[in-house]
């Protein structure tokens, strides 16, 4: 008789984020959601694959402050119980289309 192998990692999509860090000032989302990845004892991508995105891998490889993925924000607002509006002044898609003066 084989035995069937468990997809361990689906499950875990389906629940909220453990802990979640209050969003610091000016923080980026990548740092956020390492900070996310850290109190869940997990790396980024690990993370991300687990309670995210099954393509956690692809997802962290980009650059995460600049990625603008409407299915991502939402899933990360839902998970975090954040607003969504605060998951996109994270990312630096926030500030297209300011001009800045040094």
């Amino acid at each position: 008789m084989a035995k069937k192998k468990r997809n361990r990692s689906s499950w875990v999509q389906d629940y909220f984020f453990l802990i979640v860090p209050q969003p610091l000032e000016d923080e980026l989302l990548s740092s956020w959601l390492t900070r996310v990845a850290l109190e869940h004892k997990r790396q980024l991508s690990i993370f991300l694959t687990l309670f995210v995105k099954k393509e956690g891998n692809q997802v962290s490889r980009r650059d995460l402050d600049f990625i603008f993925d409407e299915k991502l924000l939402e899933n990360l607002a839902n998970k975090s119980n954040l607003k969504k509006e605060d998951i996109f002044q994270m990312s630096l898609r926030s500030e297209e289309g300011y001009l800045f003066s040094c």
